[in-house]
Parts: structure tokens; C-alpha cells; sequence
């Protein structure tokens, strides 16, 4: 089973989100493969930025302490854990398609994208708007664990 973790769940397990545990660790059951891409690694390491400083990254930036926050092992170790797929110019093509169809954000639209061209079965996500979209575009929806399930066939 292939499901893609949008930085919501990532970001909400860090701050100690009960539901985005219970995904994560069903994922972990299911010996899912589990895939973001570049934009979900970009959001997940800006909002653990703040996290870590109790300050907005842009501040941090212009105090030059961005890498006082992030060291070899921390948040490498947990990133590591996901296989992280490359936006691709086709990619790029489905995002365009997708933001003029649905009104997607840019981002929202990427991570869509990155889905549907690698054929990605599952998109987990804490954040609702994804959850229309991924059904007319055939990519099943997950906001709670209990809603990554295995089909029939994929357990023979």
C-alpha cells in the first residue's frame, strides 16, 4: 500500500497530536510505503523551525540562529523514515490542471499531483480540503487512522 503523509500529520505529531499518532503508528502496522515530497518537507521543517524556537522562522533567519534548531540527527532521523518523491514536469502539468479545476493552493495542488502521477493509493492528510478533491481525482482520502484500510485483493 502507498500512502502519502501531507506535512499536517507530520507537523501535528511533533506537536504531540493524538490522531496524527494513531496515523503514523497505523502506517507503521500496515508496513505501508510512505511517501511526501519536497513541499511537505519544506512546510514540516518551517513549522519545526517554530516549534523548536518559539519564534517564527523569518525572525530566526535574521538573527542568523536558523541552524541552532536543526542538527544532524533532529529532525533528520523522522524524515528519513518517508521516501521522498521529486516534483517532475509533469507533475508541474497536473498542478496547473488541478488549481484551475478545484481552486487549489499551489502547495495543495503539488502534493495532489505528486499522487496521481506516481499512482499513490492513499493521501493522509489533517487538513480536510484535500478530501473532495482526492475523491473526483480517484485518490482515496484518510483524516483518521481508522480510514487507511487495505483493499481485499492487496492482502492475497
Amino acid at each position: 500500500m502507498k500512502v502519502f503523509v501531507d506535512s499536517s500529520v507530520l507537523i501535528e505529531f511533533v506537536k504531540g497530536n493524538e490522531r496524527a499518532k494513531e496515523i503514523l503508528n497505523r502506517l507503521l502496522e500496515l508496513n505501508a510505503e510512505v511517501y511526501i515530497n519536497d513541499i511537505v518537507f519544506s512546510e514540516f521543517v518551517f513549522h519545526y523551525l517554530s516549534l523548536k524556537s518559539g519564534s517564527s522562522p523569518l525572525t530566526m533567519k535574521g538573527k542568523k540562529e536558523v541552524g541552532k534548531y536543526i542538527n544532524e540527527r533532529d529532525p533528520k532521523e523522522f524524515i528519513d523514515q518517508f521516501r521522498i518523491l521529486d516534483v517532475n514536469e509533469s507533475i508541474v502539468g497536473l498542478t496547473y490542471d488541478l488549481i484551475r479545476k478545484y481552486g487549489l493552493l499551489p502547495n495543495d495542488a503539488i502534493i495532489l499531483a505528486t499522487c496521481k502521477f506516481h499512482e499513490i493509493e492513499f493521501l493522509v492528510s489533517l487538513d480536510r480540503d484535500f478530501e473532495e478533491v482526492c475523491r473526483f481525482e480517484g485518490v482515496k482520502f484518510a483524516f483518521k487512522a481508522e480510514d487507511i484500510k487495505e483493499d481485499e485483493e492487496d492482502r492475497t
